[in-house]
């Protein structure tokens, strides 16, 4: 286990040293507006319900007596070697080897360097990488409901995705995967009406937790005014299809161009979906649903060339690519 640690802290100061390459002409902005968020000052007013990264933040800095920006820095480190612990313990756990974990833990520092290349990052996508992790684990080792809808419950003031995990909850309450007499694996229709309620409450409660965050802890908007070439609007969910099948259609024909590399990750996540839905066991193809959902909507309402969008992929990418590659070299 100290091996362990030592290894997170090593995957996290190197990963740090990435992030401070790839977003240090941000990084005051960014700072900006986690720090606007406790002070109820947010760039813009969806910002004012994701608490949990700022706060984070603002204890560091008064605990340590450092400034925001230094506290900032600080979480960002912590974040990361919790992140990067989980997943040598949860690798280890689920593979039963040093080796694979190790392995694993390197494929998740890689991914999130690779996107790393993007634009714009705050503390709550930090946090998303802890929390999905801890819902990747949950749904491949079928924890209890109560474990997933503590997940959830524990998303919720950090960023929005939790309606969408909720509603992949209700959906969830109603199929089932089942292997037929000939060996295939497909879907069957199931009623958890539990399940189903318990979703339906965190959903509502959800939703209202977030309203009332952000009309109960908001003073003002400030984005319009740090960015007042923004059209209007921006500062509220956006419809961002069209504009992001543009951006694509100029990346894939410029493939040298820096963001590029990111078609590579979204292309590949449907791909790894699909397989894994019709070749993997019922955790993965649950789990598999989940990220097809996220993946969607991340098309409609996210900049997909924003690190952001993406990261709360990681885990399931590590995860998920090793287990479909080791059952189908136990096919062959």
């Amino acid at each position: 286990m100290p091996g362990y640690f030592l290894t997170a802290v090593f995957l996290a100061g190197t990963q740090l040293q990435v992030i401070h390459s790839a977003f240090s002409s941000n990084f005051g902005n960014q700072v900006a507006a986690a720090q606007g968020v406790v002070q109820g000052l947010p760039h813009w007013r969806i910002y004012q319900s994701r608490i949990l990264g700022p706060f984070f933040i603002e204890t560091l800095s008064k605990l340590f007596n450092l400034s925001f920006g230094k506290a900032y820095v600080l979480g960002i480190l912590v974040l990361l070697v919790l992140f990067f612990g989980l997943i040598l313990i949860m690798a280890k756990q689920y593979w039963k080897s040093t080796a694979i974990a190790l392995g694993i833990a390197t494929g998740a520092w890689t991914l999130l360097a690779v996107i790393m290349q993007g634009f714009w990052i705050y503390p709550w996508d930090f946090f998303d990488l802890i929390i999905f992790t801890l819902l990747v684990w949950a749904i491949l080792h079928s924890k209890p409901l109560w474990i997933i809808s503590a997940i959830i419950a524990l998303e919720i003031p950090n960023r929005e995705v939790a309606l969408v995990i909720c509603v992949w909850l209700i959906i969830d309450a109603f199929f089932n995967l089942k292997k037929s007499e000939y060996g295939l694996r497909g879907l069957s229709i199931k009623f958890e009406p539990f399940q189903l309620f318990i979703a339906l409450i965190l959903l509502g409660l959800g939703y209202g937790l977030i309203e009332f965050l952000r009309s109960s802890l908001l003073i003002r908007e400030v984005g319009p005014e740090i960015f007042p070439d923004l059209k209007a609007g921006a500062q509220s969910f956006q419809f961002q299809l069209l504009t992001n099948l543009e951006e694509m259609m100029f990346f894939l024909t410029h493939p040298f161009y820096k963001y590029s590399v990111f078609n590579v990750i979204i292309f590949g996540i449907p791909a790894l979906i699909i397989v894994s839905i019709l070749s993997q066991s019922r955790e993965v193809v649950r789990l598999s649903f989940l990220y097809l959902i996220i993946w969607f909507l991340n098309f409609i309402f996210g900049l997909i060339y924003e690190t952001r969008v993406w990261i709360c992929f990681i885990p399931y990418l590590v995860f998920v690519f090793p287990i479909v590659l080791t059952k189908q070299r136990t096919k062959k």
